[in-house]
C-alpha cells in the first residue's frame, strides 16, 4: 500500500443511525388505528373474534422495555386491552387460517346490522 491509500471504512459510518435506539422495533406486520382484525377476548383462548383497533398504547415493563397494548372493539362494542400476540391484522396469513369463533355467539348481531343496512 503506498501511503496515499485510505484505510478501509465500515459502510454503516456512512450513514445517520441515531433513529435506531433501543426502542427501535423493526415489525414486518405494522398495525394502525383502524385496522381490522380477529381477536382473542382471553390470551388463554384459541378463537378469535372480529374486532377493530380503536389505540395503540407503550407501557413500560419495568425492565427499560416497553410493551405495546392496543385497544381494540369487538363486533359486540366490548372494548379491551390486548396484546400484539392476541390478535391478527388482515395483513398476515393467519387472520386468513385462524379459528373464529362459534357464528351462533354472533349471529343476532349481525343480523341486527343486516336489517339495518336493508331498511334504509
Amino acid at each position: 500500500m503506498d501511503n496515499n491509500s485510505t484505510t478501509p471504512t465500515n459502510i454503516f459510518d456512512q450513514f445517520d443511525l441515531s433513529y435506531l435506539n433501543d426502542d427501535y422495533d423493526l415489525e414486518l406486520n405494522p398495525v394502525s388505528i383502524g385496522d381490522l382484525c380477529l381477536a382473542k377476548v382471553k390470551a388463554v383462548e384459541t378463537a378469535y373474534w372480529p374486532a377493530r383497533i380503536l389505540e395503540v398504547k407503550r407501557s413500560s415493563t419495568g425492565k427499560g422495555k416497553q410493551k405495546e397494548m392496543f385497544r381494540v372493539m369487538y363486533l359486540d362494542r366490548k372494548e379491551k386491552y390486548i396484546s400484539r400476540d392476541q390478535f391478527y391484522t388482515t395483513s398476515q396469513d393467519e387472520f386468513r387460517t385462524c379459528i373464529v369463533s362459534s357464528r351462533s355467539h354472533w349471529q343476532s348481531f349481525l343480523t341486527k346490522i343486516d336489517d339495518r343496512c336493508v331498511h334504509r
